[in-house]
């Protein structure tokens, strides 16, 4: 079996690439005029409840996702998007 061992620089641009995911995330569903496509998918992606994707993203990006998920749910709700 060939296992891989990360480096510490190597986990900490695993772990960077996604926050950058959850940012972009975050910034499709704050910025985005509300019938932009990729506010449209960003709200897919947080889904009705967290999916096993999203729960992978948070956690390789450190995050839990019950914290996460709720936050970005009201957002995906929120009237407050670009119009």
């Amino acid at each position: 079996m060939n296992m891989m061992i990360k480096s510490p620089k190597h986990c900490e641009a695993e772990r960077a690439l996604w926050c950058a995911v959850l940012s972009m995330a975050l910034h499709d569903l704050t910025c985005e005029p509300k019938d932009s496509l990729h506010r449209k998918k960003a709200i897919a992606w947080v889904g009705a409840y967290p999916t096993g994707p999203f729960k992978a993203v948070c956690r390789s990006a450190g995050f839990e996702p019950e914290a996460v998920w709720p936050r970005l749910k009201r957002l995906c709700e929120a009237e407050g998007a670009k119009t």
